[in-house]
């Protein structure tokens, strides 16, 4: 049986409030450009019925999935629940994941927003090793997105001297925090409040705004005052559109980018 007569293979992106999500575009462009009988939908569903939406992609309704926020931990936590899911390792370490795949039966679960935003800070934000290592970084945002790109970042090439994590959800940050110490010891992490970012982005290398604050125009600054002086280089994983806060940076002839080089990168 050939390609155009098989049954049409489904795949898709599993988050909330995400209509402004350009993951359709580029997969499906993709299956048409490769002849793939795919399709990549877009399933934005409430809190209340994630595991039941994971029940039936575990019965094979889905090839496979992305996830987005707010459901990275959360689709990672459910996955472990099924018998012989499995989960890679850099994913496990990080407590979240973005991939989630059929096969045989059971749920793979991966993490590959790590790579693409290191790619990304290479070629877009012009940010070589070299340029970070031994310097330090203010993490905005400690969810699915931050874990990966701390975690990352700790681990690779790029040595960071240290990550300080901000969020206004105190214990989101503090159990970010605490794992990240886990793994690559006290001295490389500190939680900081959201009122002292501002002066602690003056003295950073990089900062990384992994909150969703600039989806939407209207939305408050990720960090109070913008942009803090300094030489920190900006690196914002919204993609939906172009951020105030890198707007700030630009205006004051500071380096940033938006997300959407990791955005590819991520799905490559």
């Amino acid at each position: 049986m050939g390609e155009n007569s098989a049954k049409k293979r489904i795949y898709g992106l599993l988050g909330c409030n995400i209509s402004y999500s350009l993951s359709p575009g580029m997969h499906n462009s993709a299956f048409r450009h490769f002849g793939i009988n795919a399709e990549y939908r877009v399933f934005d569903i409430a809190l209340p019925d994630v595991r039941g939406f994971l029940s039936g992609f575990g019965r094979g309704e889905f090839e496979g999935i992305n996830v987005t926020v707010p459901y990275k931990v959360i689709a990672k936590e459910i996955i472990l629940e099924g018998s012989g899911n499995r989960i890679e390792k850099f994913a496990l370490k990080v407590g979240a994941l973005n991939t989630i795949k059929y096969n045989d039966g059971k749920l793979e679960g991966f993490n590959t927003d790590g790579p693409g935003f290191a790619e990304s800070l290479k070629d877009d934000l012009g940010l070589t090793p070299e340029m970070l290592a031994g310097r330090d970084v203010l993490l905005l945002g400690s969810g699915g997105a931050g874990r990966a790109v701390s975690f990352y970042l700790l681990g690779s090439e790029f040595k960071p001297g240290s990550i300080f994590v901000c969020d206004a959800d105190a214990e989101k940050a503090r159990s970010l925090s605490g794992d990240l110490a886990d793994v690559y010891g006290e001295s490389v992490v500190s939680q900081i409040n959201v009122e002292d970012a501002p002066l602690r982005a003056r003295e950073c290398a990089l900062v990384v705004n992994a909150t969703p604050l600039g989806t939407k125009e209207g939305d408050p600054l990720s960090l109070a005052g913008g942009y803090p002086g300094g030489d920190a280089l900006l690196y914002d994983l919204v993609y939906a559109r172009r951020t105030e806060l890198v707007t700030d940076w630009r205006r004051n002839n500071a380096r940033a980018s938006g997300g959407l080089g990791m955005l590819v990168g991520q799905a490559v």
